[in-house]
């Protein structure tokens, strides 16, 4: 807990309550290390990959349907300019998240997938 709460920036008080919320949810579950008694593996349980996977769904619904009304230059410069955002912020390659946009007019419609 005390590296999670170091990751977030937060008191491990936080992190330790926040998980005991999630727990109790049934979200997320706590065992202790066999390796060292007091380290505390935090891991997430079924019910909980399925709650994040129908946000994630819900989510791309909503951006498909925003980037839907966009016309297709306006898709290809928001491509860009999410392109150029990662690469600045030492993020992943554009390939790797541009939905299958083109990033310049000459490759073919499709871009990276």
């Amino acid at each position: 807990m005390g590296n999670l709460a170091a990751i977030l920036d937060v008191h491990p008080s936080t992190v330790t309550r926040g998980c005991d919320a999630l727990v109790d949810k049934g979200l997320i579950r706590r065992r202790t290390s066999q390796d060292n008694r007091r380290t505390v593996i935090a891991g997430i349980t079924s019910r909980g990959h399925k709650l994040v996977e129908g946000v994630m769904d819900h989510r791309r619904g909503l951006i498909d349907g925003v980037l839907g009304r966009m016309s297709p230059p306006a898709q290809r410069r928001l491509a860009r300019s999410m392109a150029e955002f990662a690469e600045a912020a030492g993020e992943f390659a554009d390939s790797a998240w541009t939905l299958g946009w083109p990033l310049d007019e000459g490759t073919g419609g499709h871009g990276d997938r």
